[in-house]
């Protein structure tokens, strides 16, 4: 037994205790691992290294095991468990969309109601229940592990399946490096989530309201303890979809005598989620999602974005807070109309196009103050200020902001959100480089002309050329792919319409396949390998 407890105690330095095991571990792979090791250098090739287990990594994983199901894969994430970015977000967040738009590609949900918006235990538990009972014996996950680096590779040798990498981890548990050969590294880590802005990140404060900010995480606790009569007042720093979801779970759970101020920052516009979705089932007469993605972009030119969306506000596509009409910036955020009635009526004052810059207690008074100069003058016993700043504008590197060709100058292939959301897109691009690895390298691919973050806020023309990209991306990639491969994909949005909405689209998009081609020349930028 004391042996047995040394032997574990050493392999824990790579893996994570069998005690708290949440993964398919089998006991029967432990003594294996003792031949595969050796002092941290793993001694075997893997076909697949997959860096990231959430939306984006597992959804590779599910694209191996399609039509690789004997490769050797390992996939590490720096999370304990799978999920990805599901494992931090606040517990109050739901899906934007329902459930069956979501998750691991050919996994079904444990859920009954098709339109239920899924909170995140429930998306947790079809991440983990995926890897407990889908993957193969040769697919192994490791948590509390952060991926380093890929060296060895360059641009020929990403989709060359006889060349390997060296690829670099670390144990979070240890700090000890080690280092694994890989025919193949993915790097599918979605949008790559690690929290919100901070006061410390935003440019527009002046760092004095960190004394009463609190995060969107610690909302629920600070709403469930009792105010004994106090008088509350929660000011929600931003406008998108964090802060319409705390202002929503603020008018479910707050106080009586509380009260609620929503400052937006840049004023946006969102899905309305009963147009665009709508319930399922759908009837054939309605716009599938791919249709209203085509409408999207459909009159855009390039330089003409902000009268698009508001023609979109005119159909019905997309709506605004307190019906803004100066809300352009659009991220591909959806709102229901009962979440928009719930937000308008429960904010004191929504503030629109104004951010939070300071915060001081001047004789009793709590002072919230504006970037325009104005101010909250607020006579509560408490004010909290309710961090939901957006988690995307400060990561340049986030893939929601910045498109890279896949194949990059080390090796490695990283298909971020190419061809819509990461998982999607991991899913089909995954495919296309088990089916015809070639076709990496000369697929025309686009993305924005132009970067944004921190040198570019994003604005109007964001989604119309995040819209472009997507269509034109994924008409690139069936042309390589299989009837057999497109209809594997159980994410593809298409699916939520009836089957004779489908044909209509697919016809729809035929026809204009040349159009949307020709605007993502013109409008967008081919992306080169390696760039």
């Amino acid at each position: 037994a004391k042996a047995d407890r040394g032997t574990r105690n050493w392999l824990c330095r790579f893996r994570i205790p069998s005690d708290s095991r949440p993964f398919p571990f089998r006991r029967a792979s432990f003594l294996p691992l003792l031949c595969l090791y050796k002092i941290g250098v793993m001694s075997r090739i893997i076909d697949f290294l997959v860096v990231g287990a959430g939306y984006s990594g597992l959804n590779a994983l599910a694209a191996i095991k399609r039509l690789r199901p004997n490769a050797s894969v390992l996939c590490v994430d720096r999370h304990l468990r799978p999920g990805g970015g599901w494992n931090d977000f606040y517990d109050f967040v739901r899906l934007h969309q329902p459930h069956p738009m979501f998750g691991v590609s050919g996994h079904k949900w444990n859920l009954k109601d098709p339109n239920e918006l899924a909170p995140r235990d429930k998306v947790l538990e079809h991440f983990q229940s995926f890897v407990d009972e889908n993957i193969p014996a040769t697919f192994e996950f490791r948590g509390k592990t952060n991926y380093v680096s890929t060296s060895g590779g360059d641009l020929s040798t990403a989709v060359d399946s006889s060349a390997t990498k060296t690829v670099t981890l670390q144990s979070l548990d240890t700090k000890d490096q080690y280092q694994v050969e890989a025919r193949h590294v993915l790097v599918s880590r979605g949008i790559n989530y690690e929290g919100h802005g901070t006061v410390q990140t935003d440019k527009k404060a002046d760092g004095s309201t960190s004394k009463v900010e609190i995060s969107v995480n610690d909302l629920p606790s600070v709403c469930a303890k009792k105010s004994e009569g106090k008088k509350r007042a929660f000011v929600i720093i931003g406008g998108g979809k964090t802060g319409t979801d705390s202002a929503v779970y603020l008018h479910d759970n707050k106080g009586e005598k509380d009260e609620v101020y929503l400052v937006t920052g840049q004023p946006k516009v969102f899905f309305v989620r009963e147009t665009v979705a709508g319930s399922y089932p759908n009837s054939w007469t309605l716009p599938s999602i791919t249709d209203n993605l085509w409408y999207i972009i459909k009159d855009y030119e390039g330089d003409n974005a902000p009268e698009v969306i508001k023609n979109l506000r005119k159909s019905g596509i997309l709506h605004s807070l307190g019906d803004d009409e100066t809300a352009v910036t659009f991220n591909w955020g959806v709102l229901g109309q009962d979440e928009k009635s719930k937000v308008e009526s429960v904010c004191s004052e929504i503030i629109q196009n104004d951010y939070v810059q300071g915060y001081a207690l001047q004789k009793g008074e709590h002072i919230v103050q504006l970037s325009s100069g104005n101010k909250l003058q607020l006579d509560h016993d408490e004010v909290f200020l309710v961090n939901c700043r957006s988690a995307l504008h400060m990561k340049e590197e986030s893939p929601f902001l910045r498109d890279v060709h896949p194949i990059r100058p080390d090796g490695t292939l990283d298909f971020g959100m190419l061809l819509g959301f990461p998982g999607n897109t991991s899913y089909m691009l995954t495919t296309l480089l088990l089916r015809d690895p070639a076709a990496m390298e000369k697929i025309p691919l686009y993305g924005f002309r132009s970067g944004y973050g921190k040198h570019r806020r994003i604005d109007a023309d964001f989604v119309m050329s995040l819209t472009l990209r997507t269509l034109a991306n994924n008409l690139s990639v069936f042309d390589y792919l299989r009837l057999s491969d497109i209809r594997s994909n159980t994410l593809d949005l298409i699916l939520w319409s009836p089957y004779v909405r489908q044909a209509i689209t697919v016809l729809s998009l035929l026809a204009n396949k040349s159009t949307i081609l020709s605007k993502a020349e013109r409008i967008n930028k081919r992306l080169r390998a390696g760039e």
